[in-house]
């Protein structure tokens, strides 16, 4: 997987190309199922997942397709990060699953004093600020001429 690795990761189109021919050139005479199995199968797509591609896109660091996989990711790269014993790796373990807690809660609280430029008008000023930005989302999903009007006027944040 190092070599192939390498190919996936490289940054930029020409690095990629460069990485790819050494692999081709290392695996062609023994390996040429392998190599034809990349360039017909994977390479096809490579804008969807190699870095030369990926990296002009902005995906705020999402780079797998759930959560689930990112979280396990991020374990992995810790695990393989992590020279030591048991004992070790529980610790990093634990402080990475404490981080990625705190991580949700401040995300949480974030989303009930968050604002949307969509409420910001003279519609919704009355509306008390401690009313959840979810119920003031299906609100204007339920009346979407409401929803419209951006004339400018915000509504009062609560301290």
């Amino acid at each position: 997987m190092g070599k192939w690795g390498e190919v996936v990761d490289a940054a930029t189109v020409e690095e990629f190309e460069v990485q790819w021919m050494q692999l081709f050139n290392m695996c062609k005479d023994k390996y040429s199922n392998f190599t034809s199995y990349c360039s017909t199968t994977w390479l096809v797509h490579k804008e969807k997942f190699a870095k030369a591609w990926t990296n002009h896109v902005m995906h705020f660091g999402t780079t797998t397709s759930n959560r689930a996989e990112g979280a396990h990711a991020s374990l992995k790269k810790m695990l393989r990060d992590c020279k030591g014993d048991l004992a070790t790796s529980w610790d990093a373990s634990h402080s990475l699953t404490c981080n990625r807690h705190t991580e949700i809660l401040a995300s949480f609280e974030r989303s009930i004093h968050r604002i949307d430029h969509i409420f910001m008008c003279p519609f919704y000023t009355a509306i008390p600020p401690h009313v959840l930005l979810h119920s003031l989302s299906r609100m204007s999903s339920r009346d979407p001429l409401r929803a419209q009007h951006h004339t400018g006027s915000a509504r009062p944040q609560s301290e």
